[in-house]
This record gives C-alpha cells, sequence and structure tokens, in this order.
C-alpha cells in the first residue's frame, strides 16, 4: 500500500479499532501486542504457535539419581486449571511412589510466590499429604537453564511441551517421552502450520497416557500418528476423569427462580458463536416466559451483559475460586456446554453430578449413546444453533415435568481414585525408560 492509500484507509481502521475496544477489549490489546512486537505478528500471519526454546543444560553431575520432568506451559496464578491439575495430580501420585520430579515451565518463569504454587499443589495433593518430592523450575531463561541429568525421562502435557523435545530428546540417553494427551490438540486450529505441528507431536517416540477413553478410541478411530499401530494401544494408559462428590453432587432447590449456565469460551472448539444463538432462539420458547430465569456466562468468553430473545439478558459472571465455581455449577438447574472435541469437557461430568441437566454436543465417537451411558441427565445434539436450541428447550421441559434423572454419574469420585491405575503405569513407564537408557549408555 503506498502512502496516499494507507493516509486514506487510516481514519476507518483507527475507527474499526475504537469499536473493537468497546465489542472485544481482549482481541484490542492483542491486536496492540502484535503491532509493537513485528516477531509475533509475522508468527502471526505464519500460523505458528509462540514458542520459545527450552534452554536446558545436560550434566551427569546434576542429579544423583533419574527425575521425571513434568513440562507445563505456565506455573503462574490462573494457568493452573483442569488440564494442568491433571498432570499435577499425576506428578504427585508418582513423587508419592518415589520417582523425583521436577516440574518445569517453558513459556514463562516461575512465579516469585512459590509458596502460593506449593500451597496449590499441595491442595491437589490432598490434606494431610506431606510436601512431595518435587521442585519447580523454568525453560525460558538462556543464561539460567535448566539442569537435567542424563537419564531423566520428560512427561509432556501439551503439544508445544512435546514439540519443543524435538531438539533435545537425541541430547538425553532416553529418546523415548511419556505423553499426557487430553484432547485431540490439532483440532485447536484451523489446518494450518500449528496444526500440523501438533499432530507431528502425536508421531514422535512416546508412550501415551489419555484423558477418557472417547479420545482414546478417536486416535484409534482416525489412526493418528503412532496409534495407526494397532498393538500401539497395549502399551499405554486410558483413564477416566473424576468428578469431586465434595463439591459436585446434587442440591435442594432454594427458590422458584431457574437458572442457566453457559459455559462461554473463546476457543474456537467451545463454539461460543454457535451456543450464543441456540441460546438467543430457545429463550423465546413459551417454557421459559412461563417462568423466572436467570441467564449466566462463565468461562470468561462473554465481555458485557447481552441481550437474549424474548427481551431476556446473558449477565457474565466474574472470575471464581474453584470452591465458589463449584456451588454455582451445583445451584444452577441447566447448563449449555458447547465442545466440538472428542473429549466431554469438565463442567459436563461436574454438572451431570449434580443432577442437573447439561446440554452439549456429539462428535465422532461421542454420540449421545456414550454420553448418556456416562448420565442420563446429559443431553447431546448436533453441533448446529437449531440442534443445541432444541436441546436447551428440552432440558427446561425436564424441568417443568420434575423428569430429570437421579441415576449416579459412572465417574470416579476423586482424583486418587480415578488415577491410581495411571499413576502406577506412568511409574513403570519412567522406570523402564531408564534402565533402556542406561542400558543403552
Amino acid at each position: 500500500m503506498d502512502t496516499r492509500r494507507f493516509l486514506l484507509a487510516l481514519p476507518g481502521k483507527i475507527g474499526a479499532q475504537g469499536r473493537l475496544i468497546l465489542r472485544d477489549p481482549r482481541r484490542f490489546i492483542e491486536n496492540l501486542d502484535h503491532t509493537l512486537h513485528p516477531g509475533k505478528l509475522q508468527q502471526k500471519w505464519a500460523g505458528l504457535e509462540p514458542m520459545p526454546p527450552m534452554h536446558v543444560s545436560i550434566d551427569a553431575g546434576a542429579a544423583t539419581k533419574p527425575y521425571l520432568n513434568v513440562l507445563l506451559p505456565r506455573l503462574g496464578p490462573g494457568s493452573l486449571t483442569g488440564g494442568p491439575n491433571t498432570a499435577i495430580s499425576i506428578a504427585c501420585g508418582l513423587a508419592a511412589r518415589g520417582i523425583p520430579i521436577r516440574i518445569l515451565a517453558v513459556d514463562e518463569g516461575v512465579p516469585a510466590d512459590t509458596g502460593a504454587l506449593w500451597n496449590h499443589v499441595l491442595a491437589i495433593a490432598g490434606t494431610g499429604q506431606a510436601r512431595p518430592d518435587i521442585t519447580f523450575g523454568s525453560t525460558v531463561d538462556p543464561a539460567n537453564p535448566a539442569r537435567l541429568g542424563p537419564l531423566d525421562v520428560f512427561l509432556a502435557t501439551y503439544w508445544t511441551t512435546a514439540f519443543r523435545l524435538k531438539p533435545v530428546l537425541p541430547r538425553m540417553a532416553s529418546k523415548d517421552f511419556i505423553y499426557l494427551i487430553q484432547d485431540f490438540e490439532p483440532g485447536f486450529y484451523a489446518w494450518s502450520t500449528s496444526y500440523a505441528q501438533a499432530l507431528e507431536t502425536y508421531g514422535m517416540r512416546f508412550r501415551a497416557l489419555i484423558n477418557e477413553r472417547l479420545l482414546a478410541d478417536y486416535l484409534v478411530e482416525t489412526r493418528t500418528g503412532r496409534f495407526a499401530d494397532p498393538g500401539f494401544m497395549a502399551r499405554c494408559a486410558v483413564f477416566e476423569p473424576a468428578v469431586d462428590r465434595r463439591l459436585f453432587h446434587p442440591v435442594e432447590a432454594t427458590g422458584v427462580r431457574r437458572q442457566l449456565l453457559f459455559y462461554a469460551r473463546r476457543q474456537p472448539r467451545n463454539l461460543f458463536g454457535i451456543g450464543l444463538e441456540a441460546l438467543d432462539a430457545a429463550v423465546r420458547d413459551p417454557l421459559f416466559a412461563d417462568a423466572d430465569w436467570k441467564f449466566v456466562a462463565i468461562g470468561g468468553g462473554l465481555l458485557a451483559r447481552t441481550a437474549l430473545g424474548g427481551g431476556r439478558f446473558l449477565e457474565p459472571a466474574p472470575w471464581l475460586n474453584y470452591e465458589d465455581y463449584a456451588r454455582l455449577i451445583r445451584e444452577s438447574d441447566i447448563l449449555l456446554c458447547p465442545m466440538l472435541s472428542p473429549h466431554t469437557s469438565y463442567p459436563v461430568l461436574e454438572k451431570a453430578a449434580c443432577r442437573g441437566v447439561v446440554v452439549t454436543n456429539t462428535f465422532a465417537d461421542k454420540t449421545q449413546d456414550r454420553l448418556r451411558a456416562i448420565s442420563a441427565n446429559i443431553i447431546a445434539e448436533a453441533p448446529s444453533v437449531e440442534a443445541l436450541c432444541g436441546g436447551i428447550v428440552s432440558a427446561a421441559r425436564r424441568l417443568a415435568s420434575g423428569s430429570t434423572a437421579a441415576g449416579s454419574i459412572a465417574l470416579p469420585p476423586d482424583w486418587p481414585t480415578a488415577l491410581h491405575d495411571t499413576v502406577v503405569a506412568a511409574r513403570d513407564m519412567f522406570h523402564e525408560a531408564v534402565r533402556a537408557a542406561d542400558a543403552a549408555d
């Protein structure tokens, strides 16, 4: 664009960004960040997930015994949500079985307040537990690389943590790693460089710990990476997620007002737009007009009060701690939680355990029958506005008729129970990798 055309277009661009501040402040901040950091803009154009390299040194004197290095993107407040917490639960279980654990942040440094971090880890480990044999570190500072032993083993927890092992593994005695897979992560992107790189990690040398049989079946059925080998799954471990019954359980209704929660996240797989349109259409049904309803969005995707059909409004909830989040889930009547993925999404399971009605969508082998087998309170529809609208109305009809299912959810009641066999399998994977590396050294 020449200078004259640029100057003519400038007022329109400024106006568009001004409107964006009001409509989507988060996206405006991202655009500003890209403008101030041209390298980030170039990565965005190239379809690349930002990935600083891992800075590590392999030192024979760094440790007297091999460590399992658990790789997490971040360790700061707000970063340790469902997926990372599952990885920490596994790490705590392995530490309790005598395996030295080093948790390494690969996208940023260790938080200055490690006391808060330890409180979080101890809460996951369980009350009354001694502090596990876990240390924290980071791989982002080239002047202060993480010191590893040559027989150390890695546990990757997200595709970017696995991808960054490519230049590191050839320097290690063990060329294999353990991979905690909790979703089909290439699906987080359009077909692009990041999609291809995420998919590439499933062809690396690893043994997997897979969160949900639905996801494991999808990886096998789509012949993804190493899962195309018919014998590979026998060397992996699959677990079903836990739903903590201390927090997620049925409660008696406290009033006549009903509440619908919309799990409104702007990650593409959460289908924010389809969910919002489906809700807008559904609340026009007389079932909602005939009762007092409140509509609340959680998950951070809705930035302001939003008008819905029938003169109703969707209110954004503030960010809640885990206990307050659980209370909100318990005390709501319907949860709308789309998820275009083989994984169910944790809120779906948590709300079903509270005997509330959940509306979500089907995907591949995540069928109505398989979700109904987990809980009769899960309504699964096709991922379209019309189908999810029908699911929301069906949920309201169930409530009006008092026909919500009373049965329990077919999932473990706590994480130690859910992960027991998986932690044992991960322990064996670690020792086998160390033995193989020691023999080859």
